[in-house]
């Protein structure tokens, strides 16, 4: 809804101006809660000091993760991409064969959304990880 607001720079009145910043504190509000309650908790703050250690990944990413993957640290890493819609699966036809393409469906969408952005930031600034991406990229291609 704050998004929704702020595009519609052209059609601000007093009543769009005082709504954003109505949201905004609310959303700011929500994340001292977030983090209050993460450093109160000594399994979160564990969890969320080794997300945010990997280097694209800021403090707002960690409390999202942390959000809507209660089960980081509980299930293996198999598990974590399948629940995050990151683990690919083969589609099967009506006749129970399966296509070679695989395809990953399901998962949690913002999990997912958010991951993507971290992977695109990371390809950007890690030369490692670019070079990687480059090598599946070429590997897709052929």
């Amino acid at each position: 809804m704050l998004e929704k607001e702020k595009n519609c720079k052209e059609h601000f009145n007093d009543k769009a101006v005082r709504l954003i910043k109505v949201l905004q504190e609310q959303m700011d509000a929500i994340e001292q809660e977030i983090k209050e309650r993460i450093d109160k908790d000594k399994e979160l703050k564990k969890k969320a000091q080794i997300i945010s250690s990997v280097k694209p990944v800021g403090q707002k990413t960690t409390m999202t993760l942390l959000a809507c993957m209660p089960e980081l640290g509980i299930a293996n890493r198999r598990e974590i991409a399948a629940l995050a819609g990151l683990a690919p699966y083969a589609d099967a036809d009506d006749r129970g064969t399966a296509y070679k393409r695989r395809k990953t469906f399901v998962g949690r969408p913002i999990v997912k959304r958010l991951l993507f952005m971290c992977a695109m930031v990371a390809i950007k600034n890690n030369c490692n990880l670019k070079a990687f991406y480059e090598t599946l990229y070429k590997q897709r291609q052929t």
